[in-house]
């Protein structure tokens, strides 16, 4: 918004284990409380998981990270997170 005012927030406390739920719940809650009227397809695509392991969820995450370094340190260590090791 172009006023800068608060339009919504929310504490999640909860076990990292948990943080594709958490995705789920913070993405439907945004949707409901911005009013949003999604169809069904676009409500699928909103809490679609393309994965169950957090682990490699998580390792995913660090990978891209270390991939917008955009440096040559950050692509080996992208490389590792990549290949779990």
């Amino acid at each position: 918004m172009q006023n800068n005012s608060h339009l919504w927030s929310e504490q999640y406390n909860r076990k990292l284990a948990d943080v594709l739920t958490i995705q789920t719940e913070i993405s439907l809650e945004i949707s409901e409380k911005l009013r949003l009227k999604l169809a069904g397809d676009d409500q699928k695509r909103l809490t679609k998981r393309y994965t169950e392991d957090t682990e490699a969820y998580r390792l995913d995450l660090k990978g891209r990270y270390y991939w917008n370094k955009r440096n040559g340190d950050g692509l080996k260590k992208r490389l590792c997170s990549f290949s779990r090791q």
